[in-house]
C-alpha cells in the first residue's frame, strides 16, 4: 500500500458499480472482490445510495443486499 496513491471516490464507486452489474451483493461481498477496506466500500455504498445509483433489495438484522439501478449503470457509462 506504500507508495500507492489513493483512488478517487469516482474510481472507488466504478469499481463498486462494475461489481454489482454481474449482480446483487452484500457490502462484504464488495469488499472482497475488490480487495478494499470495509469502511472504505460502506462508505461508498451510502454515497451511491443517496444518489439513486443503487438501491438496497433485501434487507434483515446486518444483511444488507444492494443492486444497481438504471441510473447507476448510465452513471458507470459517464465515467468509464
Amino acid at each position: 500500500m506504500y507508495g500507492e496513491r489513493k483512488r478517487t471516490f469516482k474510481e472507488l464507486q466504478k469499481i463498486i458499480l462494475k461489481t454489482l452489474l454481474k449482480g446483487k451483493a452484500t457490502a462484504y461481498d464488495l469488499t472482497k472482490a475488490n480487495k478494499l477496506h470495509f469502511n472504505v466500500v460502506s462508505h461508498q455504498l451510502i454515497l451511491l445510495k443517496g444518489h439513486d445509483h443503487i438501491t438496497l433489495d433485501f434487507e434483515h438484522n446486518r444483511f444488507r443486499l444492494y443492486a444497481i439501478t438504471e441510473k447507476g449503470t448510465k452513471y458507470l457509462r459517464k465515467i468509464a
